[in-house]
């Protein structure tokens, strides 16, 4: 029997050090408002994932009570989805499962991150630890965790889509028998890695393969670059068919919403250099509701606070003082030379449409862009994992050096960075790392109201509109996002969207039946015109937040109490449940084009 592998001491201790770092990075997420849960992503993925997962499959949302055409919710099939689906499964509470995934990304950002230090920059391990430490805990990273944290899981992924690619260009001329199959298990990787970064957000996910390309085309030409650029792009291609095709389907079909949500002027209005080096590129970080609230708060912290833009900018300095050391490090210059391009690439990519501080001289023609055909790419703040991998990079890089200086202003340089490092995720350590208005529960009179609506469908059909509409789901018990009875009830629930997928002249009407109901007047044709739309049901939600500027709810109740065709049924709390005409959809009837006139657009059909 073999003994044991000696481990020297020295080395074992570097080990426990590195899994206890681990293990932490783990935990933080838990600190984040314990018990209570987040408006992440999608409601969905905290009521019922399985039963959203199920509707995923299909391209057409009949869920949504006029249809649509789903945005990209294939991307939830894989991982964020079953990840959600089988901690909901296992027992956990909404909040917990919602913390389960925020640790899986961190560590798996965290680990990447590690080994990126240890094997291409050839740093020490507990450097190589701060390092991991600053791109797991990067302030975009903290500023869409509880928010949409499905944008933040692509950056988690690239150190390790980096690794693989690194390794394929690192075989040595004369070994190209032995290089085969390193290309082989490299691109069989690359494919793994690729279907795991997920569809939910292509831009994102495509943004970061920018890492292992730039690795690739960088590598000295004794690496046979090319070919292993094939053997990468032909795994790039398997592992991106599932969500990439269905992309084009929902491009050519769907109706372009980018076109009427932000534009680039507010995108790019925050991305100048400094803030781009620090990490602040997220424009709704910078955001006050109509109440002066921040509306994402950890963001606001990371962007506005004065603690986050002083330890984010010495950060940022440092990891550019780190770059410019390994420039000059001639056993190092591969690794250089992708790091110092990557940098480089993503605050051009981000900082070039920015006209105001330190501006771009083609900002216009790079905003023209971004609101026409390169309108996917509009949100420029998914390149930060460029820049942000890279100057984590240099800023291990330049502590290693300053630890062994002789001049003592050298070495309290060097705890000034590492100040500034421990305090750069100041959301984390202010305790404001989650949403403001987080929440315990949904309120079980929501749940009951989602029963009885999927009763009443059972027994006459139909749909269930909810008013009055509202640009996101905030009510006094919390913020949800998404609508909380689109989640929780099975029955098609007809609302009005801030970002609406369905067809325009579906949008333009509801925004008609908005404005109607809130003159608590009566509305002579409102019930046949809803009955007519395939809506037997009407929902008032009350306790909707002041800042989210909806229509009044007691209004929408004076209008249908005025208005014939609307019976009153039960309330549930802030909820009140209405019969639109018998309960039942109306026949649709057709007349001959040379007896109907019509003037107008969607929204006419109401007084017909």
């Amino acid at each position: 029997m073999g003994s044991p592998e000696h481990v020297e001491p020295a080395e074992h201790a570097r080990r426990v050090r590195a899994v206890f770092s681990t293990i932490l990075v783990a935990i933080l997420p838990w600190l984040i408002a314990p018990t209570k849960v987040q408006p992440d992503t999608k409601l969905d993925l905290t009521v019922s994932p399985w039963l959203y997962l199920s509707r995923a499959i299909d391209a057409w949302n009949s869920h949504a009570g006029l249809g649509e055409l789903q945005n990209q919710a294939y991307g939830y099939l894989f991982p964020f989805g079953p990840v959600m689906a089988v901690a909901q499964s296992a027992g956990m509470p909404a909040w917990a499962a919602q913390r389960f995934w925020w640790s899986l990304l961190l560590v798996v950002a965290f680990t990447g991150t590690y080994f990126v230090g240890r094997r291409i920059f050839r740093l020490e391990s507990d450097f190589a630890l701060v390092a991991a430490a600053l791109y797991a805990l990067a302030p975009r990273v903290l500023t869409v965790l509880s928010e949409i944290s499905i944008e933040a899981w692509p950056g988690a992924l690239a150190p390790w889509l980096l690794l693989v690619a690194w390794a394929m260009v690192q075989a040595k001329p004369g070994q190209q028998g032995a290089a085969r199959p390193v290309l082989f298990r490299a691109a069989a990787w690359t494919a793994l890695l690729t279907l795991s970064l997920g569809g939910v957000n292509a831009t994102a996910s495509a943004v970061v393969l920018a890492l292992p390309f730039l690795a690739i085309v960088t590598a000295p030409a004794a690496a046979r670059r090319w070919r292993a650029l094939a053997f990468w792009s032909a795994g790039v291609v398997i592992g991106s068919a599932w969500w990439l095709i269905p992309l084009f389907v929902l491009a050519q079909y769907g109706y372009p919403f980018l076109d009427f949500i932000e534009t680039a002027r507010i995108t790019t209005a925050v991305t100048s250099v400094p803030n781009v080096l620090r990490g602040a590129d997220h424009w709704i970080a910078y955001i006050l509701d109509s109440q002066s609230h921040p509306v994402w708060q950890a963001g606001w912290v990371q962007a506005q606070g004065l603690i986050a833009i002083v330890a984010g900018s010495v950060a940022a300095g440092a990891g550019a003082a780190g770059l410019i050391i390994l420039s000059r490090d001639g056993q190092r210059r591969p690794a250089a030379s992708f790091a110092t391009t990557s940098a480089v690439l993503g605050v051009t990519l981000m900082a070039v449409g920015h006209s105001q501080f330190a501006g771009s001289t083609v900002a216009d023609s790079v905003r023209a862009f971004l609101d026409g055909s390169g309108a996917a790419f509009r949100n420029v703040h998914k390149a930060d994992p460029l820049v942000r991998l890279p100057l984590a990079i240099g800023v291990a890089l330049l502590l290693s050096k300053t630890r062994f200086s002789a001049r003592r202003s050298v070495r309290f340089a060097g705890v000034g960075v590492v100040v500034a490092a421990v305090l750069s995720p100041t959301a984390l350590w202010a305790g404001r790392g989650g949403d403001a208005n987080s929440y315990s529960q949904i309120p079980p009179a929501w749940i009951s109201a989602a029963e009885e609506i999927d009763t009443l469908a059972q027994q006459s059909g139909g749909s269930t509109l909810i008013l009055p509409a509202a640009r996101t789901a905030e009510f006094g018990w919390g913020k949800t996002s998404d609508e909380p009875l689109s989640a929780l009830a099975k029955s098609p629930i007809v609302v009005r969207a801030a970002a609406p997928l369905g067809h325009p002249g579906a949008t333009r009407i509801l925004d008609a039946i908005d404005d109607s109901v809130a003159t608590a007047t009566a509305q002579p044709g409102l019930s046949a015109a809803l009955q007519r739309m395939g809506i037997t049901r009407v929902v008032v939600r009350h306790g909707v937040l002041d800042l989210v500027q909806s229509r009044p709810a007691d209004r929408v109740e004076q209008t249908l109490a005025a208005s014939a065709g609307f019976t009153k049924l039960r309330s549930f709390d802030d909820l009140t449940l209405w019969q639109v005409g018998s309960g039942e959809t109306a026949d649709v009837v057709s007349y001959p084009s040379a007896d109907l006139v019509v003037s107008g657009g969607p929204e006419s059909l109401l007084p017909l």
